[in-house]
């Protein structure tokens, strides 16, 4: 281990309790503007409040500025027919209006603020000195280029879906889902999913699971997030499959991609949809043939992001090294081969050296790892090993920032 690796691991603790100091301040002040709109909401219009949470229990928790300011027009039209006094002792429709609008303008401009903190802090995490686990030096990200991601050398934000807006029914919404009823709750979580898989590339319910739930206060692995999936499928938005592999680790794990009538649907919401993991591995990585491949490198991703690392799947690089995947994270930049084997693979192991000076691998558990990591250092290459069995004996819902993805490194 480098000497500089104390360093970088507490300047990546100092960053990371700086963000949660932030976002539980942003979060509690956020919870009073909600708190105080409730309770004005209660008092002006609280049977069609009532009427709200009937149709989404979660509301008025989760309302936007807008979804605030469209609720509070009801009473404007109610109060401008049919005036009342106000509990407060406002005198007339006008201070009722103005007062609202400054309610409103305040959470929105606490939007704003949230968002400034989160590109503020975004920034710093970008200027601190990150130390290469592998030489000490201070790293250089490789210049690769990818054609489907947006690459990100920084933490990915744990909350994937943090600038996620419920989108509005399409106009052709029957022609999509002609026989099937799609209640407000279920079409936000069902949007939800779909913004995951189109914007992010993300097939694993598991991992679709693990991004809702906590936002949605559910518990994982629930039907709530089932549902709006097989309501997808047999609407012909989404098509899946379960993938299983039994080297090293054993596993089945059901992933859905869009169809040509889900694209199209994301299209009209908004979203153009990126290639996701499991079609560039169909398309570049004979995935269909090579299933439990396929599923070791998906599973890797998921882990790696769970732990806040970019990823990009097939990665286009220059050179006769073809890795399975690139994970960034700060100033770290890793061109990884996910290899179920334990075969003597020189050829493999020299090219990806070749392209970045060393070893990334992730095994399939620890005695493949070791098998591996032997293999490269008899043929002098350094580098950075882990395994899927080590990875995913802490559930994927446990998993943290703090969590480490690599398990040993060696010169």
């Amino acid at each position: 281990m480098s000497e500089f690796q104390p360093l970088r691991d507490r300047s990546l603790q100092d960053i990371l309790k700086a963000e949660r100091a932030v976002r539980l301040a942003i979060e509690a002040e956020r919870r009073q503007f909600v708190a105080l709109l409730t309770g004005l909401a209660q008092q002006l219009l609280g049977e069609q409040l009532e009427d709200a949470r009937r149709t989404d229990p979660s509301a008025p928790k989760f309302w936007t500025a807008n979804d605030w300011e469209q609720f509070f027009k009801q009473f404007d039209h109610q109060h401008l027919n049919n005036p009342v006094p106000s509990p407060q002792g406002w005198s007339n429709d006008h201070d009722d209006r103005d007062t609202i609008s400054r309610l409103n303008a305040q959470l929105e401009r606490l939007e704003q603020e949230n968002e400034q903190l989160r590109s503020k802090l975004s920034t710093e995490k970008k200027e601190t000195n990150q130390v290469d686990p592998i030489s000490g030096k201070k790293d250089t990200p490789q210049e690769t280029k990818s054609s489907t991601k947006k690459e990100s050398e920084t933490p990915v934000d744990p909350h994937p879906l943090a600038e996620f807006k419920v989108p509005e029914k399409p106009l052709s919404f029957r022609q999509f889902f002609p026989n099937q009823n799609w209640t407000q709750l279920r079409w936000r979580r069902g949007t939800m999913m779909l913004y995951l898989i189109a914007t992010l590339g993300i097939n694993a319910h598991l991992e679709i699971d693990k991004c809702i739930a906590p936002i949605e206060g559910l518990s994982y692995r629930t039907n709530s997030t089932k549902k709006p999936m097989v309501m997808f499928e047999e609407a012909g938005v989404l098509e899946g499959a379960a993938l299983s592999m039994d080297k090293g680790i054993q596993t089945t794990l059901k992933m859905v991609r869009l169809t040509n009538k889900g694209r199209e649907l994301c299209q009209m919401l908004g979203w153009h949809p990126v290639q996701s993991d499991w079609e560039l591995l169909l398309t570049k990585h004979d995935g269909e043939r090579m299933s439990a491949h396929t599923l070791a490198v998906m599973l890797f991703a998921i882990h790696a992001r769970a732990r806040g690392w970019s990823t990009d799947v097939m990665p286009d690089i220059e050179g006769p090294s073809i890795p399975d995947i690139r994970v960034s994270r700060g100033g770290q930049n890793h061109l990884v081969e996910v290899e179920l084997s334990v075969n003597d693979r020189p050829a493999k192991w020299k090219n990806l050296a070749q392209a970045q000076g060393y070893v990334a691998l992730c095994a399939g558990d620890l005695k493949g790892r070791s098998r591996l990591v032997g293999d490269c250092k008899l043929a002098g290459h350094k580098g950075l090993a882990t395994d899927l069995k080590t990875l995913d004996a802490k559930r994927i819902y446990d998993v943290t920032l703090e969590d480490p993805l690599w398990i040993e490194n060696w010169e």
